[in-house]
Order: structure tokens, then sequence, then C-alpha cells
């Protein structure tokens, strides 16, 4: 399954790639699926970067064609439209030896940085969850990480200090006390330092956070470890991932990981970063092709347990909609 947290905005650095290599595998496994075709056609033209996502995405596959030896068919065309099952594959050149070892490695790491990027993370990730799933993991130190949907980590508990790396999406600490020990959560350039304590952290494309429960945390950027935050519980800290900006603010306790609860509990956050974390408990890709609408601010709650109704309540008080395309594809519009 895909990690959603790429969800929202068409034009964030990285999603196109990644939405682009999951069309390829869809449609290889469903050669023969009209209605996935037809969204893809929609997501296509969607945006002119996923048509060149998809061309480079493409040629990056079709240069698996010398090392398949015949034996592989890929059977899309550069529209992503499926060969007849009949057609004959292209006549492919057998290259020596050696320039197959080459082209094989030249092939792997083409695939690793643009066609696999959902997988290679979960091949970085100690624990992951899928969209729509929240699931607790017992750390070895005793500790414990609740995932939200779409999430992944990587741990370094033998060490001292303790250390986690959010790699995609949200997580709720509750961190075994141990003075001699520090636990250190690292989302983005966000470092997080703690000795025990609950708190939430998510990574998101404009910000990443952390919020306080209980207990104590000090939190600091990586690139500018002279200015140090220290959270009293019922404060977060938003970092900006553009420019590394950060800002402290007082929040509700209830509200802190409510998505624990199916309740997404945001306040003055923009509909591109409500849409990207509402996109996480759903299958299928938010888009907003209007920046503008993208860019407005909502303080609301909303239920995680029904990720579609929520996106239209997101977008009804500027006039928008949500439009479902067989599944895979959510526009929000006005």
């Amino acid at each position: 399954m895909k990690s959603l947290d790429r969800q929202s905005e068409p034009e964030a650095p990285g999603t196109v790639p990644e939405e682009a290599a999951d069309w390829l595998f869809r449609l290889k496994e469903n050669p023969d699926d009209r209605e996935l075709a037809e969204s893809f056609q929609t997501w296509l033209g969607l945006d002119p970067a996923h048509e060149r996502a998809w061309n480079r995405t493409l040629k990056a596959w079709k240069g698996l064609d010398p090392l398949a030896a015949g034996k592989t068919d890929t059977r899309i065309s550069s529209h992503g439209q499926s060969r007849p099952a009949g057609a004959q594959p292209a006549v492919r050149r057998i290259l020596p030896a050696r320039k197959t070892a080459a082209a094989c490695l030249a092939v792997a790491a083409c695939l690793l940085l643009l066609l696999a990027p959902v997988w290679l993370l979960r091949l970085q990730a100690d624990h992951y969850t899928g969209a729509g799933e929240i699931r607790t993991v017992r750390l070895e130190d005793g500790s414990t990480v609740t995932l939200a949907g779409a999430s992944a980590i990587r741990t370094e508990m033998e060490g001292n200090p303790r250390r986690v790396v959010l790699l995609s999406g949200e997580a709720f600490f509750d961190v075994a006390h141990m003075p001699d020990r520090p636990f250190i959560v690292t989302a983005a350039d966000l470092n997080v330092v703690v000795l025990g304590t609950e708190f939430n952290v998510r990574r998101g494309r404009e910000t990443t956070s952390v919020a306080l429960l209980n207990g104590s945390v000090q939190a600091h950027a990586s690139n500018d470890l002279s200015q140090r935050f220290t959270l009293k519980p019922g404060q977060a800290l938003n970092l900006q991932n553009a420019d590394g900006t950060a800002q402290t603010l007082d929040v509700d306790p209830a509200g802190i990981a409510a998505w624990r609860e199916h309740r997404l509990v945001v306040s003055n956050q923009s509909v591109a970063s409500v849409a990207e974390q509402l996109g996480r408990y759903q299958s299928g890709w938010v888009t907003i092709p209007d920046r503008e609408l993208a860019s407005m601010r909502v303080t609301g709650v909303y239920d995680l347990s029904d990720p579609e109704r929520a996106l239209r309540t997101l977008v009804a008080p500027f006039g928008g909609q949500s439009h479902e395309i067989t599944g895979y594809v959510h526009v929000l519009t006005r």
C-alpha cells in the first residue's frame, strides 16, 4: 500500500514523481481496468507537471527492456493505455554481460530514485501504517509510539541517546523515563529532545510540528542550534519547512493527537495542509488545482472515519466541492 503523506498540492516537491510511479504500477497490474485508465487520464490532465513526471517515469521503466530479455512487456503506452492482450512485445537486443551489469546498476538506481519512493520508504522504516490505519507499537525501551494513517518511523534504541526518525506522517509518543538516556525524535529539520513525556509530532509539507501533552520537551531546528524552545503542556512549536522559521503557540490539550479517536482538530491551518492530513485516511490522492483555495485558512474538527465527507466539509465554507473520481483521485474545486 502506498504512503499517502504526499497527498494534497500536486506541485509539492517529490509528490508528482511518486504519483506517476504509483500510476505505472496500478496500470501494469490492471491493464484492462477502464475506470482506472479514465482516472489516470484525469490525473494526467490536471497539471502539466503530471505529464512531465509520467514521461520521465515511463522512460525510466522502458530502460528495463534490455534487461528483460524478452520476458517483460510493460503493456503501457506513453499515455497510459494498455496494449491489446495479444500484442507482441518490441524486439529487444541482448546486451553483452558487462554492459548488462552496468545497465542493471543504472536502472536499479533510477528505479529507487524515481519509480519506487514508497517502497524505498518502507525499506527504511522499522514500523509503518497504511492509509486509514492507526497502530501502536511498543519499543525496546518500553516507550510506545502510535502511528497515524500512512506514517513511518525508523528506530535506534540500542545507543545513547535513544532515537526515532519520523520518516512520514504523524505519531504520538509516550516516552519511558530514563534520566541517563535522552530520547530524540527527528522529523525533517525538527529535533525534539525529551526524558519522559507524551507529545505528538507531525511531518507535513508546509510545516513540521510538535505539540506537548504532558511533561517537557526541548525542540530546535537541526540547522539552528542557537535557538532552542522549551515547551510546556498545552504548547506547540511549528517549524516552516520553506524557510526554517519557528513559532510557538498555545493549543487545546484535548485536541493534541485527537486523530487517535478519529478526530482531526485544526486551528488556523491552510486548506492544503488539512487536505494532506485527511488524505492519509483514504485511498487515492487529494489534489487542489485552485491554489487560492489551497491557501485559505480554516479552524475546525473533522471526522476521520468519513474522510470524503470531511473533505467536503473542509471546502464548503469557500463554496468548494470535493469530486471523487472512481476512488483514486479526489479533486477539491470551487
